[in-house]
């Protein structure tokens, strides 16, 4: 499966055992025979999720002086 940061792009490649077998489950069941599977999850990265924090962090004292 790859995971793709909405931040800065970057995209890493993760295998996982038990989504192919569940995948491959859930295709057969469906009597589908998948030819590509492929998944996707957008979220955030370490590092972005780091800035963000260190961010907010440092406009956390102007807003609270307000």
């Amino acid at each position: 499966m790859f995971l793709i940061c909405e931040g800065c792009g970057v995209t890493a490649e993760v295998a996982s055992h038990a989504i192919g077998r569940d995948l491959a489950w859930a295709t057969r069941a469906e009597g589908f025979t998948p030819r590509t599977p492929v998944v996707e999850i957008a979220g955030t990265c370490a590092k972005c999720r780091a800035a963000t924090a260190q961010a907010d962090a440092a406009t956390a004292p102007a807003e609270a002086a307000r």
